[in-house]
């Protein structure tokens, strides 16, 4: 059980960056997210545990959320460089 950063495409096109801070377990959360309302047709898990993370940085919002594992194992302590960055900007007109 642990934390649980992910990437997914809805039925439309859209991505959705979702971040869980609840430890549970990787496949119960990818069912119950294609199984939702909000209409992910994809899933793909990013990062797990003490590693997975959110940052969103955009006008006046600038919020962290970071994850843990339900062993408490690896979190809380030293403070870890972001392994991966995926970012969006705005296109161009």
């Amino acid at each position: 059980l642990h934390s649980i950063a992910a990437l997914s495409q809805d039925t439309q096109g859209n991505i959705l960056f979702i971040f869980c801070p609840q430890p549970v377990p990787a496949s119960d959360f990818m069912t119950a997210l294609l199984a939702h309302p909000l209409g992910a047709s994809s899933v793909m898990y990013l990062e797990g545990g003490s590693e997975a993370a959110l940052l969103i940085n955009a006008g006046d919002v600038s919020q962290m959320q970071t994850g843990r594992h339900v062993s408490g194992l690896w979190s809380g302590g030293a403070k870890l460089e972001i392994p991966n960055v995926l970012g969006v900007a705005r296109k161009g007109k």
